[in-house]
């Protein structure tokens, strides 16, 4: 065995074993009522089954990489790829993809079948990517260009006309084009082996597809911010862990702690507090600094030194601290729903992002400063 075969064999072998591992863990702390991470393990499972073979092959003697555009690998690899296209849809439009929708979306595939299942005729056995050039004009040949084109081209732009809603939706456009980006790669670096056969091209595809799953994985558990699936509100009390240790530091109300001392007498920095309490911008993920100074006919240049005058480091400190400022208003209340609906009600989309700017701002995590108004309520006769 060679050292090409054995470093392949041996990302193989952990590829099954991330994938696999993956999806248990998405399976195991998947939400009620939510697809998207069940969409996610399915793929994952799928990959698993998928190199899986591959492993089996190798034990049995047979070769890990294949000639070129096999019918076989086309016709799997265009089921799996569209299996992973179902958890972006399901995050950026929750409940968007229905039945109806969902035999649309696989049409291509079930075209394919049909075809195949009517039409039977040779595909030449293609060893390299001359060989292939060299009858590019045969229709079994071209035809199975014509599958990758097809599909995957589409597939990899189509998260961009999802109907995309901030207020139901758990991603912002970052995270789509994040995605978008990275789902394309395993489609680029899968073409790539399709075409050559190469067993380098596959050694790069598969780590590519280990290192995608990681991430992915890594945002879904730890990062992104779930739509809320029932708005009723929840007690404070029943919220609120009592074995939380109460921290000694007094509690400050929101103006006093987090909030820099306005200037007034500064017209745009009226008309920015204007436009972001009566349009409630915060909420919106994808507000940025430029939509902003194009809403109050400026630029971003002038509006940042606006805002850094008034005590803050730039946009995202003041957009962040605005976003606190509601948490606590809505923590303040006698109601609210829960940590993790309120921040993605304020316009948070990252647990990360939400806990940092909460702690900095406030100097605790919000089960403390939950913990901290229960405690005062409960002294107050």
């Amino acid at each position: 065995m060679d050292i090409e075969t054995g470093l392949l064999s041996a990302m193989l072998h952990f590829a099954v074993c991330a994938f696999l591992l993956s999806a248990t863990l998405l399976c195991i702390r998947r939400y009620p009522n939510n697809k998207s991470r069940a969409y996610l393990a399915i793929a994952f499972f799928v990959t698993v089954i998928s190199f899986g073979l591959r492993v089996f092959a190798g034990y049995a003697g047979r070769p890990l990489t294949y000639h070129v555009l096999p019918i076989a690998n086309l016709y799997g690899g265009l089921i799996a790829l569209m299996i992973y296209y179902l958890y972006p849809i399901e995050v950026i439009r929750p409940g968007w993809l229905n039945f109806k929708r969902g035999i649309l979306f696989f049409a291509p595939w079930l075209l394919l079948n049909l075809f195949l299942a009517c039409v039977t005729f040779h595909f030449r056995e293609l060893a390299s990517f001359g060989d292939m050039i060299g009858h590019i004009g045969e229709f079994n040949v071209w035809f199975r260009l014509l599958i990758i084109v097809t599909g995957i081209i589409p597939y990899s732009i189509m998260l961009f006309y999802i109907p995309y809603n901030y207020k139901t939706s758990s991603a912002d456009c970052q995270w789509i084009s994040t995605y978008t980006v990275a789902i394309q790669g395993v489609g680029i670096f899968y073409t790539l082996f399709m075409l050559t056969g190469s067993m380098t091209v596959s050694i790069i595809h598969v780590t590519y597809c280990i290192l995608f799953c990681l991430f992915i994985t890594y945002q879904e558990l730890f990062l992104r911010i779930n739509v809320p699936v029932t708005p009723r509100e929840i007690p404070v009390e029943s919220t609120v862990s009592s074995d939380i240790p109460v921290p000694l530091e007094t509690l400050d109300t929101p103006d006093e702690n987090i909030t820099p001392e306005k200037n007034k007498e500064n017209p745009l920095w009226l008309q920015l507090n204007e436009l972001i309490d009566r349009e409630q911008l915060w909420r919106n993920p994808d507000t940025n600094i430029t939509k902003l100074a194009v809403l109050l006919d400026t630029n971003r240049n002038k509006l940042t030194q606006i805002i850094q005058e008034q005590g803050y480091d730039g946009y995202k400190e003041f957009i962040n601290r605005r976003r606190i400022d509601e948490f606590l208003k809505i923590a303040d209340s006698d109601k609210y729903v829960n940590v993790l609906d309120t921040f993605f009600k304020v316009g948070f989309r990252s647990k990360a992002t939400a806990l940092r700017n909460f702690k900095e701002y406030t100097g605790m995590l919000p089960s403390e400063y939950l913990q901290i108004k229960l405690k005062k309520k409960t002294k107050t006769p």
